[in-house]
């Protein structure tokens, strides 16, 4: 089974279809519902899927953040993962407290209500990042909660996670976009660490590569699936 961590923003019906395009059974949690800390979201994902005899764990952005934090705790609960355009934490303080800085501007958008949220949308979807690619709005019940992504899960809170990824022993697929040249620089470095890594760089698509490419990542997924024996 596919465990599927939304990214920032986002929600479980993000990975909607992905279970039947890629015919893999897929369970997409609620990051915000659960509000795990970043010390906490390891164990809690790990309880998750105790039941599971051979867990995919998959993140997006900032799910693919909370997702190396949990497999460099622990990796044995997890046959595989796959990490989709995310950044492994920052080693400089300095850009880690820019970083904050930052986050907790875009939080305090979102506390002015209906005014701010306008402003938050299009300033976000204009990041260099998303390439102005918009998304869908995100409904009025899934803001309540979304300064989580700004605050607990910010990633000036994420140390540097690079060099202790060699302790994640399982096949790791590390999908950027080739349009993301920002993070698939990151995905490279992070690769060269991981043991058993390999990065798909896929045509055509930016940041949201899982919607941008939505007929061909599901088709990465399960031939990832099919390579490490898990179908």
């Amino acid at each position: 089974m596919i465990w599927a961590l939304h990214g920032n923003l986002g929600s479980p019906a993000d990975w909607n279809g992905l279970e039947e395009a890629c015919g893999m059974e897929v369970r997409a949690l609620d990051l915000y519902a659960a509000r795990q800390s970043m010390e906490n979201v390891g164990a809690w994902l790990r309880e998750m899927a105790a039941d599971d005899a051979e867990p995919i764990l998959l993140g997006y952005s900032m799910g693919g953040r909370l997702a190396l934090e949990a497999l460099v705790e622990d990796c044995s609960a997890w046959a595989a993962a796959v990490i989709v355009s995310a950044q492994p934490g920052l080693a400089d303080p300095v850009e880690r407290q820019a970083r904050l800085v930052s986050d907790g501007g875009w939080a305090g958008m979102l506390e002015k209500g209906e005014q701010g949220w306008a402003n938050f949308q299009t300033a976000w979807d204009l990041q260099p990042v998303l390439a102005g690619r918009a998304r869908a709005s995100v409904s009025r019940e899934w803001r309540e909660g979304l300064d989580a992504g700004f605050v607990e899960w910010s990633l000036g809170n994420q140390p540097d996670l690079v060099p202790m990824l060699d302790r994640v022993r399982i096949p790791v697929l590390w999908v950027t976009g080739e349009e993301d040249a920002k993070y698939s620089k990151v995905a490279k470095r992070a690769c060269a660490v991981l043991p058993g890594a390999e990065h798909v760089v896929v045509e055509g698509a930016g940041h949201r590569v899982p919607w941008e490419a939505h007929d061909f990542f599901p088709v990465i997924v399960r031939t990832f699936a099919e390579k490490s024996g898990l179908l």
